[in-house]
């Protein structure tokens, strides 16, 4: 089965769980998919990049929200 891997970084779940601050400080800053059996299981973000996410993710639900009253559907 071939599975996508949406980030520049992987790592097996054991060597996560013996330090998970070390594999996000070896990533610098980027995202890490952690596997199992050759399986992603999660992805580890790190805090300013999930603010950054979180902050994206609100930005688009105020432009683009259904139903949302602008100047052209009023």
């Amino acid at each position: 089965m071939l599975q996508r891997v949406l980030c520049g970084y992987t790592t097996a779940i054991s060597k996560f769980k013996s330090n998970p601050s070390a594999a996000l400080a070896e990533a610098n800053g980027q995202a890490i998919a952690v596997s199992s059996n050759n399986q992603i299981q999660f992805y580890a973000v790190p805090t300013a990049l999930f603010e950054k996410m979180a902050e994206l993710c609100e930005t688009a639900q105020r432009n683009e929200a259904p139903g949302k009253a602008t100047p052209n559907n009023l």
